[in-house]
């Protein structure tokens, strides 16, 4: 066992807190897997209580990317879940699933930097601002990737990045 940087019992793993976890940096207790906070979870990145998979947020998924109870299927929000819900882009449904979606159009590699460590220390951008700054610095073709999502809409794109697409 290993319990460097560690708080608690029975934790194998790097900077564990709490009680019987194993793997990294995780929070609470009963945990396996990484970056996990909460109680009995395996899986990555969980918060909450009793996830398995990956990504959850809420208690007791064993799918992935969920938020809300008790889903077990994937991406979706709310309770008692089994399938993958339709995705919803600007408002409205598309036929696609997260699934389908990511497959199809694959997922960009570019996002806002909220927070960042330079100088020495963490420096935190307002929301808006930092959309505008990864604009700034896409190229055409990665910007293209936003103006082609299905049910595009200038309007929305605006009120979220801060970013005016509209001609």
């Amino acid at each position: 066992m290993d319990d460097r940087n560690n708080s608690g019992n029975y934790n194998s793993g790097y900077c564990n807190s709490g009680d019987c976890n194993s793997g990294n940096c995780n929070s609470g207790h009963y945990n396996s897997g990484h970056y996990n906070s909460g109680y009995y979870n395996s899986g990555r990145c969980n918060s909450g209580d009793y996830n398995s998979g990956n990504h959850n947020s809420g208690n007791c998924n064993p799918g992935s990317y969920n938020s809300g109870d008790w889903n077990s299927g994937n991406c979706n929000s709310g309770l008692f879940n089994t399938n993958e819900p339709k995705l919803r882009i600007f408002n409205k449904e598309t036929d696609l699933t997260m699934t389908e979606f990511c497959n199809k159009y694959g997922y960009p590699r570019i996002y806002p930097i909220i927070t960042e460590y330079k100088d020495g220390k963490f420096v935190t951008y307002e929301y808006k601002d930092a959309w505008q700054t990864m604009w700034d610095k896409t190229t055409d073709e990665e910007k293209q990737w936003y103006l082609d999502l299905p049910n595009f809409d200038p309007q929305i794109f605006f009120e979220i990045t801060g970013i005016d697409v509209r001609e």
